[in-house]
């Protein structure tokens, strides 16, 4: 009984929730409410009582509906979800995400309308680089938003409505062309999910049908940027140990370098990561499986100091390698267990190839080294 109860007070519960959010909504129309007006209004709710995610995404799914109730769109419904963003109140995914739930396709002027507000969005996009969870959620609503864009440039195209073509043509472009989102599809691809690959085939099949048509041209040029590595390729000149051609570490380092500047990730701490995790990877490798153990250390030994030389070539500081360098030194613990499991000094023989290779200087070695050894 105390069940059924419970359940039907949370269904009641929840709408009562929808309620309100269909009445705020309803009173924007009506009232004609300006998007800050709104934002005071939905302000002063979420202090009194509070507003969830879910409910975050009802306002905004249901701005969107009323924004595009009619063949013209509302623009001060528009205003009212951009807000949403723009005051933080719903993250980019959840904003980008619920504008590609528009299917009514026909609707020219409202489809011109959306793909010119994500457009613009693209160089606002952000996500917490400390949080995998948000990132990988931005990505995969990324791949959702390229798919709307094919579908409704692909509709637009067979019926000829040359306004809403040219905007998608635009906002297609502008996601093409943001290194942010080639990165994030880069590793949205490389953690096992769907590959971006296969956006760029569709948008290239169906351009087919239409050989005329120049601006598409330029729109898949921009798409097939997506199937190579976000990072600019370097020319190498410095001597040393580490190989000069090896482009997959130069791909590898060029990548960490664009993801480090575009999502803000101070360099001492990705540097400090990098050796950590490979450390870790190592004391983790089973010593029962001998080839792991191997692939841990040529990693630790080969590709790390190549991936570091890269690194600084595209202009990581120094300083900030021996920060991280000096950071690892004070890690004992670890460095001694894998030093035990592995029966080598891992931390000196990698600070060996780094000088090696020109990377840091003998007196860097030399005072890491004397930090390592210090009773």
């Amino acid at each position: 009984f105390t069940c059924i109860l419970m359940g039907v007070i949370n269904e009641d519960k929840q709408q009562t929730d929808v309620g309100w959010v269909t009445s705020l909504v309803t009173r924007a129309h009506a009232e004609g409410l300006s998007s800050i007006e709104f934002g005071a209004v939905l302000k002063k709710r979420i202090i009194t009582s509070g507003c969830n995610e879910q409910q975050c995404r009802a306002i905004a799914s249901m701005l969107l509906r009323f924004a595009t109730a009619s063949v013209t769109p509302d623009q001060r419904m528009l205003s009212c979800l951009e807000a949403l963003v723009k005051a933080e109140v719903l993250r980019w995914a959840v904003f980008i995400e619920v504008i590609a739930e528009f299917r009514q396709f026909s609707r020219e002027y409202c489809i011109e309308a959306l793909a010119t507000i994500l457009r613009n969005s693209v160089p606002l996009l952000k996500c917490n680089y400390t949080s995998e969870k948000e990132c990988l959620e931005l990505s995969g609503s990324l791949m959702t938003v390229l798919n709307w864009c094919l579908l409704a440039l692909e509709y637009s195209l067979k019926n000829e409505n040359k306004r809403s073509t040219q905007a998608l043509i635009h906002c297609a472009c502008a996601y093409a062309n943001s290194k942010f989102v080639r990165a994030l599809l880069y590793i949205h691809e490389h953690i096992g999910a769907e590959s971006v690959n296969y956006v760029v085939e569709a948008a290239v099949s169906f351009a087919q049908s239409y050989p005329d048509c120049e601006e598409l041209k330029t729109m898949i040029e921009a798409l097939q940027q997506f199937g190579a590595s976000p990072a600019e390729r370097i020319e190498d000149n410095l001597g040393g140990l580490v190989k000069q051609n090896d482009e997959e570490s130069r791909s590898n380092g060029g990548f960490f370098f664009e993801l480090a500047e575009i999502l803000e990730f101070p360099f001492p701490k990705m540097f400090e990561d990098m050796i950590r995790a490979s450390l870790l990877i190592m004391l983790d490798a089973k010593e029962s499986l001998g080839e792991e153990l191997v692939a841990s250390q040529a990693f630790y030994y080969v590709k790390l100091p190549q991936i570091v030389k890269h690194l600084l070539l595209l202009g990581a500081p120094l300083d900030d390698l021996i920060t991280a360098l000096d950071t690892i030194c004070d890690n004992k613990t670890l460095l001694n267990q894998v030093d035990m499991k592995t029966k080598t000094n891992t931390f000196q023989h990698l600070l060996e190839q780094m000088a090696a290779a020109g990377v840091i200087d003998e007196n860097v070695l030399k005072n890491l080294l004397e930090k390592r050894y210090l009773k």
